[in-house]
């Protein structure tokens, strides 16, 4: 992980790679197998999980303001002063369809936004209805180019070997899956 400049070292550059990499420790920590199976138990583990994430870069959160499940900002945010920037944008989805959190996102002008979602079902392809997704909210997504993107996909809720996969975009809105050398399967969850 690198290190922003003046700031330090224990606050990491705000990534895809490096958020991606302490969020999949911290839902591996605080998440087990059986709630990632219930919808009801599963969400407040991503939700706070995002929220702790964001706080190891500094960040100050709330939850659903501007109707995200999490933003993190800097500055000043107060009763009386409103100065501050939008960091990270969250959004959760645990449907069938997450076209309309990838169009919400793709409304807010923040340095990283993250989407989460899982396969429902045996077959599902997420990469594909990512690619999908993508052809048709493209002009929205590629008209800021100075956000970066962050999609995270969870395995399907019955196979527990499945594996978390993420992928961010490039200039391009290309989807290019991040490498990943110790891969998130649901086998090691806690039980």
């Amino acid at each position: 992980m690198t290190v922003t400049e003046g700031m330090s070292s224990a606050i990491p550059s705000l990534t895809p790679e490096n958020f991606w990499s302490f969020y999949k420790a911290e839902i591996q920590e605080t998440g087990s197998w059986r709630a990632y199976q219930e919808d009801g138990s599963w969400t407040p583990i991503a939700i706070s999980a995002a929220e702790s994430v964001c706080r190891k870069f500094g960040f100050q959160t709330c939850r659903e303001y501007l109707r995200l499940d999490v933003l993190a900002w800097t500055g000043s945010w107060t009763d009386t002063d409103y100065d501050w920037d939008l960091r990270v944008a969250f959004e959760n989805e645990n449907g069938p369809s997450w076209e309309d959190e990838l169009c919400k996102l793709a409304h807010i002008v923040s340095d990283l936004r993250v989407l989460v979602a899982y396969q429902l079902w045996v077959g599902q392809r997420t990469k594909e209805d990512l690619e999908k997704y993508l052809i048709r909210q493209r002009r929205r997504v590629v008209r800021d180019c100075n956000c970066k993107w962050l999609f995270i996909f969870g395995p399907y809720y019955g196979n527990r070997n499945g594996c978390w996969a993420a992928y961010t975009l490039d200039e391009s809105a290309k989807c290019i899956q991040l490498l990943d050398e110790s891969p998130l399967l649901g086998t090691h969850m806690k039980t």
